[in-house]
C-alpha cells in the first residue's frame, strides 16, 4: 500500500519556495529551513521529494 498522498503537500510548498520573487538567499535559507522536515517525511514515505543528504548526481540531472 502506497501511504504517499495524493496530494504532496511538501512538493507544493517547495515548489513555492522556488518559484517566488525573492533574493536566491532568502530562497537558499527558506530550503534548508524544510530539509529536516523533508528527511522526515520521506523516511516515513509521506513524501516523493528526496533529501538533499540522499541525493546522487543523478537525482541532480533528472
Amino acid at each position: 500500500m502506497n501511504d504517499i498522498p495524493e496530494v504532496d503537500e511538501l512538493e507544493i510548498r517547495l515548489r513555492q519556495i522556488l518559484y517566488m520573487d525573492a533574493p536566491p538567499g532568502e530562497v537558499e535559507r527558506a530550503l534548508a529551513a524544510l530539509e529536516p522536515i523533508i528527511e522526515a517525511a520521506y523516511a516515513l514515505g509521506l513524501t516523493q521529494v528526496k533529501p538533499l543528504s540522499l541525493m546522487t548526481a543523478d537525482d541532480l540531472v533528472s
